[in-house]
């Protein structure tokens, strides 16, 4: 009878090659957001006043992306091993993102209407929501991943505070664009420092 084997099954990429496929991806994004971008016609500065929700919608959305790439990449150094699970969540996470581009150019189109900030707002949620998938399946996946588990309930605390005020976001865009716009900025400056509230979680863990 043939000995069993005890070896754990490969892993279906490393954790650079999963970053390398990333940053392909997402320098992509960013390509087309500025090729959105169009440059205006004439001479002195009043030819780019009409391009201001252009370069707007422009910046929020790369310091978006930005942001979202520093996450992904302070998430990869606690992988060990990439199992199926962390694979097709970065896979979902980069799917939802990739609509970004559209949405920015509708924002930057129709110059930061109500209607342009809601939808530019839902076009957020499911790329959070794909991002904590990510979280959960490093923290409670592959034994060789769990040590990102400290620290865990805080950046899910920040990832559920971040769709409640998306959701908030959508119908005050009605209201005010300028109130959903700046609830969307403020949710970005809650991803700048990832691994602060991951400490701030294991300190309150600890304890």
């Amino acid at each position: 009878m043939a000995s069993q084997r005890s070896e754990e099954p490969k892993a279906l990429a490393s954790p650079d090659r999963l970053n390398s496929f990333s940053d392909c991806v997402i320098s992509i994004f960013i390509t087309i957001m500025l090729l959105n971008l169009r440059a205006p016609v004439g001479s002195g500065w009043s030819v780019f006043k009409p391009l201001w929700s252009s370069f707007g919608a422009y910046s929020l959305s790369f310091l978006f992306v930005g942001v979202s790439w520093f996450n992904h990449r302070h998430l990869m150094a606690f992988v060990n091993y990439c199992s199926s699970s962390i694979v097709w969540t970065t896979l979902v996470f980069l799917f939802t993102m990739s609509f970004l581009p559209f949405s920015t150019a509708y924002l930057a189109a129709e110059r930061m209407s109500s209607f342009s900030v809601m939808v530019y707002a839902i076009t957020f949620m499911p790329m959070i929501a794909s991002f904590m998938a990510i979280e959960t399946c490093l923290a409670y996946g592959h034994p060789a991943n769990r040590a990102y588990k400290a620290g865990y309930h805080a950046v899910m605390v920040r990832g559920v505070m971040a769709l409640l005020i998306y959701a908030v976001a959508i119908p005050t865009s009605y209201a005010s664009s300028r109130w959903g716009f700046g609830l969307i900025l403020f949710n970005t400056v809650l991803y700048v420092l990832p691994e602060k509230v991951r400490l701030f979680g294991r300190e309150l863990d600890s304890r």
